[in-house]
């Protein structure tokens, strides 16, 4: 049966657990400043602080070229690929890209269904930028690509620069009901990964402009 005393541990050890205590703590707090300083990319990539949480895999049938025949459109571990039937017609690039999300639907009120896609990535631009800008900006930021399948061949409609606001959701819809597609987006922000906002864009000639919901 126990005493009930209380255990006094002497001098020299009471140093000792306070030594180990605040190793630990630096440890624990080392380790995660080391994992702020992570490579950018590898950072942005698995941080479901910047990036909404989304399905493993994604599969859409959709008639992208209007053939008649729908193609099948997958999106896995930021790889998205298009096979008609079972070949192969266009894959993202994976080693530049993460694909978070895509949804097909005429975003620039053409009638020909496009491919939507909102894209992680390094830089504003590819490896051709215009002649004005000299140094491009390197960071990994949202990006939405319009693609159209013509035939069997997939074409860039409209590629943006690096978003201010990275995209969690989106979708076309007329709101409006004046026939043609808005684009409702949910926006958030790099900085604060909890925000987030109802944006509501619509195609103007070449590219997205954002819109009030009063001029729309």
């Amino acid at each position: 049966m126990m005493s009930g005393k209380k255990i006094l541990l002497p001098l020299k050890n009471k140093y000792i657990l306070i030594i180990l205590t605040v190793l630990v703590t630096i440890s624990v707090f080392t380790g995660y400043y080391i994992t702020l300083g992570m490579d950018e990319k590898d950072h942005i990539f698995n941080s479901i602080d910047y990036l909404p949480v989304t399905e493993l895999e994604k599969v859409c049938k959709y008639d992208l070229n209007k053939n008649g025949t729908c193609e099948k459109i997958i999106l896995k571990d930021g790889v998205l690929k298009i096979y008609s039937g079972s070949l192969l017609l266009w894959s993202s690039e994976p080693e530049n890209w993460w694909v978070d999300f895509f949804f097909p639907g005429d975003s620039d009120n053409d009638r020909v269904p496009e491919l939507n896609m909102v894209v992680w990535k390094k830089g504003n631009f590819g490896p051709v930028k215009p002649f004005w800008v000299k140094e491009d900006n390197n960071s990994i930021k949202c990006h939405l690509f319009v693609f159209r399948l013509q035939k069997y061949e997939l074409y860039p409609v409209w590629m943006s620069s690096n978003l201010p606001h990275p995209i969690y959701k989106a979708e076309l819809n007329d709101i409006t009901g004046n026939g043609k597609n808005e684009l409702i987006i949910t926006a958030g922000s790099y900085n604060n990964p909890g925000k987030k906002e109802t944006m509501v864009w619509k195609w103007d000639e070449w590219g997205f402009t954002q819109v009030q919901n009063s001029n729309i």
